[in-house]
């Protein structure tokens, strides 16, 4: 069985968290301790929500810190090939850690919700490379035609095999009902490796109301705090209210958001009314905007607490709220029991598990990286510290390489060097002086004979002294 198998689309909104949470709960179900790894996640301040949702709900020791290794504003910043190069191997080593502790880690790329979407899909495509995980491609359904579908997966599909990756399966993800089956139909012709559609169902990615309050900074008003749990409800659409009440009414469905400005007595009244009075669809909650709400709508606002229609205020105007609201990205969070449950069942209807089980256990990645040898290499290394002996001991080179292999903790006495070298040698460097007479043994016994001592630099992790040690 794969040590790994990373989950990575090429856009963003491609709905790739229901996919992971499918995938997490098929293998939680059979692999012992499973773990879970994001190598980028959002420069956002607060805790990526997907991480929160995986610990969570299966339960993972690991800390937070430890299931990702850097932000999109660091691989913004990596504009060098040398700094690429040191963000893969961050990646490579925090990931290390995880794997440790697990049988077997879901790894889930970037959001391309920031930056280059091209920089952040190589970046992807090289991660899964240099870690050896074979890859779940999403493709993003929504807003396509069964043609463009399938010419989106084709296009994903082929760029990821020309980067190296080992393509485990693909999920083009939110189709459109009424073209599912065509789609379905069409993929086995287009891709070597199996290929699941999952039709869109608007609840997992519709936001909540407190998700929205968060994006706006908006301030629930006295009376108007909602029933338990009515913060937690899924908004379905967005309705600005500047008709007259009558035609409003017409246009406000089950779960809708209600924007009005604060003084739109009549709209806040009908909303509130049609909530109590059973004959009109309920409002999943009501934003007043203008930052300004007059004391006798309050005092109305009050008088319908009963409805448990959370009412927000914020200082925007309206068209600014509700360009926000368009903008919320409704994510899976621990405490979305809904959208978990939808998302897991939709996973399970749509996708083979037992094929896709049955594949991973035979799918392997066959490429070797540099970068992958030289971090089994250096593991092989720190798992069994010996003393090496460097030759050409005066070179700068070697005596960098020789402080790396002393600060990783991966050798004992690296390198040899002349006296006079080791007063020279940049004070940088993570070693001690000592004087060391060469051993007469023969060299059967592992060393050479030398007719007069030379110095050594050893590996001792003190800050050297301001003149070798004779």
């Amino acid at each position: 069985m794969v040590r790994s198998i990373y989950v990575t689309a090429v856009e963003p909104g491609v709905g790739k968290s229901a996919v992971v949470l499918g995938l997490m709960e098929l293998l939680a179900r059979r692999v012992g301790r499973v773990g879970f790894f994001r190598p980028v996640v959002g420069s956002g301040d607060g805790p990526d929500d997907d991480i929160e949702l995986v610990r969570g709900r299966y339960r993972l020791e690991q800390s937070y810190d430890a299931s990702y290794a850097a932000t999109a504003e660091e691989l913004a910043r990596a504009g060098t090939r040398e700094q690429y190069d040191a963000l893969l191997t961050r990646v490579l080593e925090s990931y290390r850690r995880v794997d440790r502790d697990a049988e077997l880690v879901v790894v889930e790329g970037s959001d391309f919700t920031e930056g280059a979407q091209s920089l952040e899909f190589e970046f992807n495509a090289d991660a899964a490379t240099h870690l050896g995980s074979p890859v779940v491609l999403v493709v993003g359904g929504r807003d396509r035609t069964a043609d463009q579908v399938v010419a989106a997966a084709r296009t994903a599909h082929a760029a990821l095999v020309e980067r190296g990756c080992t393509v485990l399966a693909t999920v083009c993800n939110r189709v459109d009902p009424t073209i599912a089956d065509d789609v379905r139909a069409r993929l086995p012709a287009e891709l070597d490796e199996p290929a699941y559609v999952l039709p869109e169902v608007r609840l997992l990615a519709a936001p909540t109301v407190a998700q929205v309050a968060e994006a706006l900074g908006a301030h629930l008003l006295p009376g108007g705090e909602g029933s338990d749990g009515a913060l937690e409800r899924e908004i379905g659409n967005v309705v600005v209210g500047a008709a007259g009440l009558p035609h409003f009414l017409d246009h406000v469905a089950e779960g809708d958001l209600i924007i009005t400005y604060g003084d739109r007595a009549d709209l806040i009244v009908g909303s509130l009314a049609a909530r109590s009075s059973g004959s009109h669809p309920n409002v999943a909650g009501i934003v007043l905007t203008g930052g300004q709400v007059d004391e006798p709508v309050l005092r109305l606002i009050a008088g319908f607490s009963d409805a448990g229609v959370p009412i927000l205020s914020v200082d925007t105007d309206t068209f600014k709220a509700a360009q926000t609201v368009s903008n919320v990205r409704g994510a899976i969070t621990a405490d979305s029991d809904r959208k978990i449950a939808t998302a897991l069942g939709l996973f399970e209807e749509h996708v083979d598990t037992a094929a896709l089980e049955q594949r991973i256990a035979l799918t392997r990645s066959t490429r070797v990286t540099p970068l992958m040898f030289e971090q089994q290499l250096l593991e092989r290394a720190a798992a069994d510290r010996r003393h090496i002996v460097l030759p050409e001991g005066d070179d700068d080179r070697i005596l960098t390489a020789a402080d790396q292999l002393l600060r990783r903790g991966w050798s004992t006495s690296p390198s040899w060097a002349t006296p006079a070298r080791c007063a020279t040698a940049p004070r940088r460097w993570a070693w001690s002086w000592r004087a060391s007479a060469w051993s007469t043994r023969g060299p059967r016994s592992g060393a050479r004979t030398s007719p007069r001592p030379t110095t050594s630099c050893a590996s001792t992790r003190a800050s050297p002294p301001t003149s070798p040690a004779t």
